[in-house]
């Protein structure tokens, strides 16, 4: 490693991804009533109303995805484009069984094939096995995403590469060096959490600062008001 690579690897391990969970109104304020965020698989078993549109179509013949609950590992606020209320996490939050992804399911894809997966095609043992190799441990999680974040500066023309790693060698914030991250497509890691996620572990329940009062004012929010704060 260059020493400019050494410095971004030990930033990255002294100041982690964040974990956060992206989600609309309606599933947080179930969420909140169930105390706790739950797979889909989890919420129809116990009755829960989840839109059609939460069906994990491409993860679910990989590896289970119904079972798993999904957090973006990256920006302090999560991806918006999977909703507007954030829920984030720490670390300790997760179980052992927790495990990393270099990319969103989606995105790694993408990544490994250069094409957006044809859902009409049957997920063979090939794609199963393709996928396994993107599976990250908790415990090695943020070295090997150091590593990652890494290996794609380096597949960047140099000139890119030494613009973007200037850019986030001079970050002044966790916040901004992961928000750079996103921005320049670098990364988009993902936690798989089987099952449920209880909301006494969250560290904060974002919502925005237009929908704040709504949602303190929700019943179901009473227990977890202490956390629920605008962004």
């Amino acid at each position: 490693m260059s020493a400019e690579e050494q410095r971004l690897s030990a930033y990255i391990k002294e100041n982690p991804p964040f974990l956060a969970f992206r989600l609309n109104a309606s599933r947080l304020r179930q969420s909140l009533g169930n105390g706790e965020v739950r797979a889909l698989w989890e919420s129809r078993r116990r009755g829960d109303k989840i839109p059609s549109k939460l069906e994990p179509v491409l993860e679910e013949p990989l590896f289970s995805g119904r079972n798993c609950i999904y957090l973006s590992a990256g920006r302090a606020l999560g991806e918006p484009r999977h909703g507007e209320f954030a829920v984030i996490f720490g670390y300790d939050a997760l179980s052992d069984s927790s495990w990393f992804t270099r990319n969103s399911t989606w995105a790694y894809t993408l990544w490994k094939t250069k094409t957006w997966p044809d859902q009409s095609k049957p997920v063979s043992d090939a794609d199963r096995l393709a996928f396994s190799f993107s599976v990250i441990s908790k415990e090695d999680a943020v070295e090997y995403l150091a590593l990652a974040l890494i290996d794609e500066l380096r597949h960047r023309e140099d000139k890119q590469r030494r613009t973007l790693a200037e850019k986030l060698l001079a970050a002044t914030s966790r916040e901004i060096f992961w928000e750079t991250v996103g921005d320049e497509n670098l990364l988009e890691a993902e936690v798989k959490i089987d099952r449920v996620l209880t909301l006494e572990k969250a560290l904060k329940i974002l919502a925005p600062k237009e929908k704040l009062q709504e949602a303190l004012s929700w019943p179901e929010a009473a227990r977890f008001k202490d956390k629920i704060v605008s962004f």
